[in-house]
Formats: structure tokens, sequence, C-alpha cells
């Protein structure tokens, strides 16, 4: 930051302009409260996100257990047969390529980028955000009470949930575990992207069992492989 008066650079911890002698406190302080401003804005906005992730996670899942009802399609001929394929695709979303594994099916939106998981047992939600990670790891143990009080949300049961950092595919992500909405158990999670972009994921079981680390790191590998 600048000097008001002489135009001086000055460090953010200085008191006064080491040129003028220019009071610089003030100044200091105001640019902190602006920080703060920011950061606020950040979580709530991220939060929010986070509450769509969930409605869209359980909505694709109760779609699923509707379907799971219907007549099922004509079984193949016995003749046919079917070479599985081995390499693993690609997907595009958000200007972000992701590695996706044989066993794993994608599926995009304007805004969410669907993860199912082998047979279907989990799926996921992957959104994104502009926003600084470091920030959200700095307010971890906030980020609870901030899912618990955003509107839309009061259907969270927070009481087992802990929030954690872990890293997966060389990259962190910020996880909040063992959330309950109804018969699921979700992770709400936030991860490290680039440009300064987050991740805003969330994944649950079909079943609505808890997830096991061999399911989260199915998913939070394939949402670490992001590269623009």
């Amino acid at each position: 930051m600048k000097c008001s008066k002489c135009g001086s650079e000055i460090k953010e911890d200085d008191r006064f302009c080491t040129n003028c002698g220019n009071a610089v406190k003030e100044e200091n302080q105001t640019t902190e409260i602006k920080q703060k401003k920011n950061n606020a804005g950040l979580i709530v906005g991220i939060i929010i996100l986070a509450v769509i992730a969930v409605l869209a996670v359980i909505t694709t899942l109760d779609s699923k257990k509707e379907n799971a009802g219907q007549t099922p399609a004509e079984p193949a001929n016995e003749n046919t047969q079917t070479v599985p394929e081995q390499t693993p695709k690609t997907v595009e979303f958000n200007g972000y390529t992701f590695t996706i594994p044989v066993n794993v099916t994608p599926s995009t939106s304007d805004d969410k980028l669907f993860i199912y998981g082998p047979q279907s047992k989990w799926v996921g939600v992957v959104m994104m955000q502009e926003g600084k990670y470091d920030t959200l790891v700095s307010m971890k143990d906030q980020i609870k009470t901030a899912l618990s009080a955003q509107e839309g949300a009061e259907q969270y049961d927070m009481t087992a949930a802990v929030t954690e950092e872990k890293e997966y595919g060389g990259k962190p992500f910020l996880i909040t575990r063992d959330i309950k909405s109804g018969n699921y158990s979700l992770d709400i999670s936030y991860g490290k992207a680039d440009d300064n972009n987050v991740y805003v994921i969330s994944i649950t079981k079909s079943d609505g069992t808890a997830l096991t680390e061999a399911e989260r790191a199915e998913m939070y590998t394939i949402v670490a492989s992001g590269q623009k």
C-alpha cells in the first residue's frame, strides 16, 4: 500500500510512513476491514453453492429411486459381445478438463458436474466459485456453523460432522464429512482449483450408508484431476 500523503510504499503493519512520518494505522485498519468483508462474502457465496450442490445430489438420488421401479430394458442378445472400455475418458466443465475412470459416469449441466460412481453406488456434484481456498481453510472452525445457519440447510444434522483438510490426487480439500440429511450421509467439501477458483463439492451414497475412504478417494481424485 502507499502513503496517502507522500505516495511512498509502506508495509501493512507500519503505523507511520518511514518517508514523511504520516500516521497510517487508520489506513491499515480500513484495509483489514475491507479484507474481512471480502472474506465474509466469499464464505456466504460458497455456502450458498454448497446448499445448491446438496439439493442437486439429493434430487438426483430421489429421481434414481423413482426410476428404479420402471420396467427394465430388454436384455442384449446372448451372441452379442461387448468389449469393455479400458481407456479413461475426459469431460469438460467450466473451462476445466477432468479425467474420468472407465467405471465412473460423468454428466454436465450449465453450472454442475455430476459424477456417478461404480454401479452408481455414490453420486457427487461439483460446482465452481471464484475465491481463495486458503481463506476457507483459515475459517475451518466456522464452516459447520455457517452450513447449519445457511437458509435452506435446516435439514442438516451436524451432530457427528467433522471438518478436516485432506489431500487427494496431489491437491488439498477441506472436507466436512458425516453430515446427515434425512436418510443420507453427506460430504460437503471445498477443493483448491487453478486460477484462484474453488471447487464446491457434495457427495453421498445412493443407499444412504456412510461413505468409505475408498469412495471418497475415487471422487476427490477425479476432482483433483481438473486442469485448465
